[in-house]
């Protein structure tokens, strides 16, 4: 069965030996394939949570963009360039948002309200100090 997405089957590794959280799952997984297949096995990390992206998306970008003039999509990848750029490639480029995890992302947010704080004058609230 050819599908446009890839399950990810959480779990855990010991002593060498890995583990599946919910091997039932994942056996009814592999009756739906059939021929050559892939395994991907890579430390898990957590993404960014749903407050973040409603505070970031909520809170910081729109404070931002009334600011500079900018509409959502247009800051969103300004902060981007500014902050998530790669180093040291050849073409430019960024980091997805979406790929940063919980702790990147705080610290994302962190160094933008810094940013908008020392050289533009703009406090961006904490997020309990604000309806999103």
């Amino acid at each position: 069965m050819d599908r446009n997405f890839s399950p990810i089957f959480r779990c855990n590794v010991e002593d060498g030996k890995l583990t599946l959280r919910n091997k039932e799952l994942f056996d009814k997984y592999l009756l739906s394939l059939r021929g050559e297949c892939e395994i991907i096995v890579r430390k898990w990390r957590k993404r960014r949570s749903t407050k973040q992206n409603a505070y970031y998306f909520g809170v910081v970008i729109p404070l931002l963009c009334e600011y500079f003039g900018y509409t959502d999509d247009e800051m969103h990848e300004a902060l981007k360039i500014k902050f998530l750029s790669k180093e040291g490639v050849k073409l430019p480029t960024t980091r997805s948002t979406a790929s940063l995890s919980t702790i990147e992302f705080e610290y994302y947010i962190a160094k933008i309200k810094q940013w908008a704080l020392e050289e533009n004058n703009l406090l961006i609230p904490e997020p309990g100090q604000v309806e999103y």
